[in-house]
C-alpha cells in the first residue's frame, strides 16, 4: 500500500513537469534586460560607437549589441516606450552614444497581474530596475 501511494505521488509531480514561478521570470527577466542594457551601453564607450537594445515582437525576442538575442519566457512579454514631448510613444530601440548617454527610454517587464521596469536615463545611459509600471 506504501508503494502504491508513493508511486502515485511520484507520477504526480513528474506529471505536472518542473515548477515554474512568474514571479521568478519576471524578476529574472527584468534583470537579464537591464544587464543587457549595460552591455550595450559598455559597448558603445567602449568601441567609440553607437550601439543599441532592440525588441523582436514576433519572435518574443530582445537583443543588444550584436548578442545573440534572450528569448522571453512563455508568462513573459515587453513593452518598450519612451517619452517624447511628454507622451509616451512606442519605441523599437533604445541607443547608446559613444559617450555613454542614450536615446532613453523604459522597457516595462508584464507577467500577469505584475510588473517591473527597467528605466535608462537619456542624459547618462544608468540603467535602474524597479517593482511596478
Amino acid at each position: 500500500m506504501v508503494l502504491v501511494i508513493l508511486g502515485l505521488t511520484v507520477a504526480l509531480i513528474v506529471g505536472r513537469g518542473p515548477a515554474r514561478s512568474t514571479g521568478f521570470d519576471l524578476r529574472a527577466t527584468a534583470q537579464d534586460v537591464a544587464q543587457q542594457l549595460r552591455l550595450a551601453r559598455s559597448a558603445a564607450i567602449a568601441t567609440d560607437r553607437t550601439t543599441s537594445f532592440s525588441l523582436d515582437p514576433a519572435h518574443r525576442r530582445y537583443v543588444s549589441a550584436g548578442s545573440v538575442g534572450a528569448a522571453l519566457p512563455p508568462e513573459v512579454s515587453l513593452a518598450l516606450t519612451t517619452a517624447t514631448g511628454g507622451k509616451p510613444q512606442p519605441l523599437s530601440a533604445i541607443r547608446f552614444a559613444p559617450d555613454g548617454s542614450s536615446s532613453g527610454g523604459r522597457v516595462v517587464v508584464l507577467a500577469g497581474h505584475s510588473a517591473m521596469q527597467v528605466v535608462v536615463d537619456w542624459l547618462t545611459g544608468r540603467v535602474v530596475v524597479s517593482n511596478g509600471s
